[in-house]
């Protein structure tokens, strides 16, 4: 039996917000925190966002580094890891660029949001559609 490793990778900021709170002026990104977290993500197989971080930054972190794609590909991984959003709502319009970038996408969500939302259709065209069961209360409420 293989052994299943889990690395927990968390980011940031001194004022407790990694995204932007401008979204038409975001933050200049550090170029060594940028390589530092490029390297952590060409390392694993799903990356966990919240749709919070989605709707801010309209899209996910994508691995451009050419040795890190390499590395993916001799390890046997798919070019980039699964990015996995949390929303309590399914509130995602399915304009946002995440929905077109070219990786694998899943949303996890509660049963509700896929009864209520008008986009759940279009959604689960772009997007494995995971159902949580009846309530998401225990996720923050950025999630949401």
């Amino acid at each position: 039996m293989s052994a299943i490793q889990t690395t927990l990778v968390l980011a940031m900021t001194a004022d407790g917000k990694i995204s932007a709170v401008d979204p038409k002026a975001p933050r200049e990104p550090n170029v060594v925190d940028y390589a530092h977290v490029e390297y952590q993500v060409s390392l694993a197989d799903l990356v966990l966002v919240g749709a919070g971080t989605i709707r801010a930054e309209g899209g996910t972190f994508a691995i451009r580094d050419r040795e890190l794609l390499a590395a993916r590909e001799v390890r046997g991984q798919s070019p980039q890891p699964i990015t996995c959003v949390v929303s309590g709502s399914l509130n995602l319009s399915p304009d946002l660029p995440f929905l077109s970038q070219d990786i694998e996408r899943w949303i996890f969500t509660t049963r509700t949001a896929l009864e209520r939302s008008s986009d759940t259709t279009t959604l689960q065209k772009l997007a494995e559609l995971i159902d949580l069961g009846d309530t998401c209360d225990s996720l923050p409420s950025e999630s949401r």
